[in-house]
């Protein structure tokens, strides 16, 4: 048994060395002698984002730039910051380095490093402005080829998620995970002023835990109850201003 048990270890060592794979126990990982190619591709579908694994830890560098490639606008659009019209291209991401880093959970030093690296390394290339900065990736489409031999079956897939509403549907406003479109904005104004409305959507987008919701536009609606006037006329502005002595 013990020989039997010798030989079939002798076995295993030579496989592992044809193949030059080291165990993944090793500093070094693991290597492999030659490799062919690297051709071919995985779909990593943008539901993924509202996966709660997703965000659990901390993003390292892979899962920070799969991100921005998640992240990047499918087609063109805009968004509202400071009531003022951004307008992001396709392969465009409108996140500044302090929202990345709460979403990634880095400093923004660290933010700021990696985006350089990528910037050096030709993967992106960054406009800045007195508003936001848009970062642009490179060879966008590359990333969204679709193989030839799966282009018929793709095109037959129907998606219900969130990125098939956003090809059907135009994005007023859109931060992090949070969207809400022209139609919604329409139902809002029903009750509401434009500048009630990006009031609000401005609160939203700087409150520090506003990754528990998953509606952008259900949760405006409760925000701006929460402003609506009493029936005596006063707002709940007002009223805490009264109480503590600001206006009589």
């Amino acid at each position: 048994m013990v020989r039997s048990h010798v030989i079939e270890q002798k076995k295993l060592l030579t496989l592992v060395n044809e193949a030059e794979v080291r165990p993944c126990g090793f500093n070094r990982g693991f290597s492999f002698k030659k490799i062919k190619s690297m051709k071919g591709w995985i779909k990593i579908h943008r539901c993924l984002l509202e996966n709660p694994i997703y965000n659990c830890e901390p993003f390292d560098r892979t899962h920070a730039w799969i991100d921005l490639l998640l992240l990047a606008n499918h087609k063109e659009g805009y968004f509202y910051k400071r009531g003022i019209r951004i307008d992001v291209k396709e392969g465009q991401v409108g996140y500044d380095i302090d929202s990345l880093g709460k979403r990634w959970k880095w400093s923004r030093g660290k933010v700021e490093r990696f985006l350089n690296s990528l910037e050096n390394d030709k993967n992106i290339v960054r406009q800045k402005n007195n508003v936001t900065t848009l970062i642009s990736i490179v060879k966008y489409k590359e990333y969204q080829a679709n193989d030839k031999a799966n282009e018929h079956q793709t095109i037959k897939q129907t998606n219900t998620n969130k990125n098939e509403k956003n090809n059907k549907e135009n994005i007023y406003r859109e931060f992090q995970h949070l969207f809400i479109t022209e139609d919604e904005v329409k139902k809002l104004l029903d009750k509401h002023t434009i500048t009630q409305i990006n009031n609000v959507l401005n609160d939203i987008e700087n409150y520090k835990q506003n990754t528990k919701y998953k509606s952008l536009y259900l949760t405006a609606v409760k925000w701006l109850q929460k402003n609506e006037p009493t029936s005596e006329g006063i707002s709940p502005e007002e009223i805490k201003a009264r109480k503590y002595g600001y206006i009589n």
